[in-house]
C-alpha cells in the first residue's frame, strides 16, 4: 500500500518526493502494484456489496487471480 500512496502522490503532485524513473515504470513491480490495486478496489465493491470480511476472505483464498495476487510481495 505504502508504493501505491507513492505512486499517487508522485502522479498528482507531479514528481514531489518520490521519483519513479523509466525501470520503474517498466518493471514487474509496477505490473504487480497494479494487480494488487485492482484487488484492493475489488474487495471494496465485495464489502459495499454485502459480504462480510469472512465471505470476502473465502473468496480471497480460493479465487486464483486473489492468490496469486496475495503470494506475491513486492516493497
Amino acid at each position: 500500500m505504502a508504493l501505491l500512496k507513492d505512486a499517487r502522490n508522485f502522479l498528482t503532485h507531479y514528481g514531489r518526493g518520490k521519483e519513479f524513473n523509466r525501470e520503474f515504470l517498466e518493471s514487474r513491480k509496477l505490473l504487480i502494484l497494479a494487480e494488487k490495486a485492482q484487488l484492493f478496489v475489488e474487495i471494496c465493491f465485495l464489502g459495499l456489496l454485502g459480504m462480510n470480511d469472512q465471505e470476502i476472505v473465502g473468496m480471497i483464498n480460493r479465487f486464483e487471480p486473489y492468490v496469486n495476487c496475495r503470494t506475491t510481495n513486492h516493497r
